[in-house]
């Protein structure tokens, strides 16, 4: 069984910081950064496309009322969402729709041991590169 499925069924030790009727909200790996928390909801769906329209309205009241919480103890925070079901799923990886909240700060040890290595990455394009893009991709 899928374990945020388990998770929402109660059927496991994860630290809820919070349930609704469709959500639950839990703590995730204070290694990776203390403080990340993950949202997902009680039924399960593999992608976004799948969640019922009025579902994904709440689902973005849940992440607001989680982010609101974390600016009391943080100074920003970072949302994410992943898709990515051409990867196996295993301990890191769930193919269950959740999102991803981290509370942040200037300089904080994601930006050190991440972020400051993108710098190269980041450079500024040119926006015939960008038109390129957009038509090659979304026509």
């Amino acid at each position: 069984m899928c374990k945020f499925c388990e998770i929402a069924k109660g059927n496991s030790e994860r630290a809820l910081i919070s349930e609704s009727k469709n959500f639950v909200v839990f703590l995730s790996n204070p290694y990776l950064m203390k403080g990340h928390a993950l949202i997902a909801p009680k039924k399960h769906y593999e992608s976004l496309l799948k969640m019922p329209s009025p579902l994904l309205h709440e689902l973005i009241d849940e992440i607001k009322k989680l982010e609101k919480r974390m600016l009391k103890f943080s100074s920003g925070v970072s949302v994410f969402h992943n898709f990515l079901p051409f990867v196996p799923e295993k301990d890191t990886k769930v193919n269950h729709v959740h999102f991803h909240l981290w509370p942040r700060e200037n300089f904080d040890d994601y930006y050190k041991k991440v972020l400051i290595r993108q710098s190269k990455v980041w450079k500024k394009a040119e926006i015939s590169e960008l038109n390129k893009i957009k038509k090659e991709l979304f026509g």
